[in-house]
């Protein structure tokens, strides 16, 4: 039996979650990366333009023929340890969850086998999702909003998954900010990140060391969350 203290919880890398609309600027954050010489991204859709400035090591998903395959190399690889990556982002993960409905649609092509296909989709979604939480490194992993309405027809950003693992997406994450970008009447764009929830936005902040708004910034981000 092994006793560890929760002083060390840390150690285990902080796992992160971005939530924003599409063009927010949740790709161009990478650029505020703490040390892009040590970071990954795991690339699912083929648009790191944004983030061009910073040199990033880059698997790219999209290229693979078989993208499930890779994706389980890839998190292999980053649990055997060995190498010099500290930080993965995978961008993004509602690319990824739809690439795993892809599969079960081809496995399950007639509609009288709808619930097996569902059956399997969120057995992966929740493997895939456990895999990258345990992952002993800093995860992030981007997700595209949008705007549904509940059952009292009020306007709230949802997370764009398909399937019931887009409720349980925020209970395997320490830290669930969402990325805003509003426009002023210049037309200037102010982007900043919300850490704690509201009626309208899906937000959580387990460190208890950020304030509700902080800046789009992530060496900011987890300097702060360590305490530094």
């Amino acid at each position: 039996m092994i006793i560890t203290n929760t002083s060390t919880v840390i150690d285990s890398g902080i796992k992160a979650m971005l939530i924003a609309p599409p063009g927010s600027g949740k790709t161009y954050m990478l650029n505020t990366l703490e040390d892009p010489t040590t970071s990954l991204i795991f690339d699912t859709e083929g648009g790191l333009l944004p983030a061009r400035k910073t040199p990033i090591d880059v698997v790219n998903i999209s290229r693979e023929h078989d993208k499930m395959k890779t994706f389980s190399e890839v998190c292999s690889f980053l649990q055997k340890g060995g190498h010099k990556y500290t930080t993965v982002i995978f961008d993004s993960g509602t690319e990824l969850f739809s690439i795993l409905l892809d599969h079960c649609e081809k496995k399950y092509p007639d509609p009288k086998n709808s619930m097996q296909k569902w059956g399997e989709y969120n057995k992966l979604t929740t493997w895939v999702i456990k895999l990258v939480r345990d992952l002993p490194i800093n995860v992030i992993m981007n997700f595209i909003s949008n705007i549904e309405k509940d059952e009292n027809n009020r306007r709230y950003n949802a997370i764009t998954v398909s399937g019931s693992i887009s409720n349980r997406l925020p209970q395997y994450f320490d830290e669930v900010f969402f990325l805003h970008a509003d426009r002023d009447d210049k037309g200037n764009v102010k982007r900043y990140v919300q850490t704690q929830s509201t009626d309208q936005v899906i937000a959580k902040d387990r460190s208890d060391k950020l304030d509700m708004y902080e800046a789009n910034n992530w060496a900011h981000l987890f300097k702060k969350i360590r305490g530094m």
